[in-house]
């Protein structure tokens, strides 16, 4: 019986040793890959500062930007008015909106419209407001909802016109080649969707009252509880500091493109307030039950 019982713990401290861990490292991942954070990511870049500070970048971007620049040439407008106009929040809002709608739908597989009537009424009513700041026109608080109201029932109008973001999936469908590609999404959809997150918490929960009702003598499952999860916390931020290695590694050779510096160092940065948040939680934890059951016997002697 006590071998069973043994057994159990230790397999019980296993699940929640990888449960816990699963958990601190995918929870951060998952934040930074929503279309939220994808969309304030893009939102808040300072192009304009980018380009000044870094050659690669202004490159990158004067390649990019290059057919727009043409367009501009033709009507006379000089490449840094363009730079001025994708540098504005109204712009990087839908380029944002835009990337995260993608990114959501390949985390996801949910299928949505690329671009929504929200997005693009939020564009237009930025615009309004930028306008009435500068002082060139001072817009009425009717004749904005006037106009707003118009552009949304044009966009409605529409909206069957817009592109889904499974026009990704359709593309693959079509490429017989790209069937690797097509599993890989699977499995990306799999590791960073909701229900691995529950399967996780429930082990975790499941494993720590199983250890519970195993060892709830002298309070001995607070000790087992607290050591596994210590020891997942530690792993966790061991395997952010191998992250962190290889993140500046891979920043290095990306680092034409703006955003993803971002993107590679915020899971990361994310991943070792979480992990060292808990961990000083376990040893906290470890010290007052060691503190608590070494009084014990002084408080019967006395």
């Amino acid at each position: 019986m006590k071998f069973l019982k043994g057994l159990g713990v230790f397999i019980l401290t296993i699940v929640l040793f990888l449960s816990t861990l699963g958990l601190l490292i995918l929870i951060p991942i998952k934040s930074t890959l929503s279309k939220d954070t994808i969309k304030n990511t893009i939102t808040n870049l300072d192009i304009a500062k980018m380009i000044k500070e870094s050659p690669e970048i202004e490159s990158a971007i004067n390649e990019m930007f290059e057919p727009l620049y043409e367009q501009a040439r033709d009507f006379g407008i000089d490449e840094d008015v363009v730079v001025k106009i994708i540098d504005s929040k109204e712009v990087k809002g839908l380029v944002g909106g835009i990337a995260g709608n993608l990114v959501d739908y390949v985390v996801t597989g949910e299928n949505q419209k690329i671009v929504s009537t929200n997005d693009i009424s939020t564009l237009v009513g930025s615009v309004l407001d930028d306008i009435d700041e500068s002082g060139f026109y001072k817009f009425k608080d009717d004749e904005k909802s006037k106009i707003l109201g118009a552009v949304e029932e044009q966009v409605n109008n529409y909206q069957d016109l817009l592109p889904d973001t499974s026009i990704i999936e359709d593309t693959l469908d079509k490429d017989s080649d790209a069937k690797e590609i097509k599993e890989g999404l699977e499995l990306i959809r799999f590791i960073l969707g909701n229900n691995l997150i529950i399967y996780l918490v429930v082990a975790m929960l499941v494993s720590v009252l199983g250890i519970l009702g195993l060892k709830f003598k002298k309070a001995k499952w607070i000790k087992t509880v607290a050591i596994t999860v210590l020891v997942a916390g530690i792993f966790a931020l061991l395997t952010t500091f191998g992250l962190k290695f290889v993140g500046d590694i891979l920043v290095e050779e990306v680092k034409e493109i703006p955003f993803m510096n971002v993107l590679i160092n915020k899971p990361i940065n994310f991943s070792f307030i979480l992990s060292g948040t808990i961990t000083l939680l376990m040893i906290v934890t470890l010290i007052v039950y060691t503190v608590l059951k070494n009084k014990k016997p002084e408080e019967k002697e006395a």
